[in-house]
């Protein structure tokens, strides 16, 4: 798995071919990888992540380590920012408005919940609300007023 992870963070455009192309065409170059990495890490990384800790208990030290975990994934992903000629990595806050989704933690609690809520009975309220079909189409414009 470390060795997966080694491979998955080193996808680099080649040199050669990078030089010669313009600028913009080199930003698209990276961009485009780091939508692939994101792509690999959550669809191979972090499932594996959320059934591996989903298997035992988390303590409160286990999901700090998770989330630092991940937080190094994506400084690997999104690499550095250059702040006024400056290079510096990318703080916690700009890592998650970038990748636009929940921390670790909170996607391996959902997980949890959704798996009790699917395990209660059917006549259950709360299982019925999400296994429930919404039909119909909302009213436009604004509410009427009671």
């Amino acid at each position: 798995m470390l060795y997966c992870i080694k491979a998955f963070l080193q996808l680099q455009p080649s040199q050669t071919a990078v030089i010669n192309l313009p600028t913009t065409l080199r930003v698209n170059i990276c961009w485009y990888l780091s939508t692939v990495k994101i792509k690999l890490y959550k669809t191979l990384i972090r499932p594996v992540l959320a059934y591996g800790s989903e298997t035992r208990v988390l303590s409160k030290s286990d999901e700090a380590i998770l989330v630092v975990f991940e937080r190094k994934i994506l400084r690997a992903i999104f690499g550095p920012i250059n702040d006024n000629g400056e290079w510096r990595i990318k703080q916690n806050n700009e890592l998650y408005t970038l990748y636009k989704e929940s921390d670790i933690v909170t996607y391996i609690n959902r997980l949890k919940l959704a798996g009790h809520v699917i395990g209660m009975e059917e006549q259950n309220p709360t299982r019925r609300v999400l296994v429930a079909v919404v039909e119909g189409r909302r009213q436009r414009g604004r509410p009427k007023l009671r």
